[in-house]
């Protein structure tokens, strides 16, 4: 398993944490995090680790590292891993929860509990978004963190059913025909407009 060389394949330190791109040996880590990502409202009993079995959740990271376009970022505390943010492309005929097209790869992403609110997940997301700036991804509603964040780095819905809405963010701004929000026209000073 091999991972291809990008233009981002930097190593940064910020405070106790350290970003970087996924190697092989991480891999057991995304599974951690692929878990810990499936959404459980507060109070709710924890999703079974066997869930990380069923079809429609493995292939998320199923094999990964063997698929063009399989990618990572993780941040490592100084008592090990504590979030990463992958993606892969999956196609319509097996499509994932943030499916919107064969070319756009799907998001993954997940913090422990103990290391949110602190900007990481927005600096791994950050960071996979310099080398795929065109991705989609499914979250849940009721997680309105997320759901702020991925918005404030340019993910916009296009999809929404059963609680939970597909969000995407392309290279350039998402067809308006696509999204679930029409864009608001630009408000104009009625003092500047012209008279002719």
């Amino acid at each position: 398993m091999t991972r291809p060389t990008t233009q981002v394949d930097t190593v940064v330190v910020v405070d106790e944490h350290t970003f970087r791109p996924w190697i092989a040996a991480d891999v057991p880590f995304l599974w951690d995090m692929l878990h810990l990502a499936l959404f459980v409202p507060v109070g709710a009993e924890p999703l079974p680790r066997s869930v990380l079995d069923e079809p429609k959740v493995a292939h998320y990271l199923r094999s990964f590292g063997e698929r063009t376009g399989d990618d990572a970022q993780v941040c490592e505390g100084s008592d090990g891993p504590v979030g990463a943010a992958w993606c892969r492309k999956l196609d319509s005929t097996d499509p994932g929860y943030g499916y919107v097209a064969d070319e756009v790869p799907e998001l993954g992403m997940a913090i422990v509990g103990s290391r949110r609110g602190r900007g990481i997940g927005r600096r791994l997301l950050g960071d996979l978004l310099q080398r795929h700036p065109a991705m989609s991804l499914s979250v849940d509603d009721a997680n309105t963190a997320a759901v702020e964040l991925y918005r404030s780095l340019g993910f916009r819905p296009v999809a929404s059913a059963a609680g939970s809405t597909t969000m995407a963010r392309t290279q350039r701004e998402v067809p308006s025909a696509l999204l679930l929000e029409q864009p608001r026209p630009p408000q104009t000073n009625p003092d500047e407009q012209d008279s002719s």
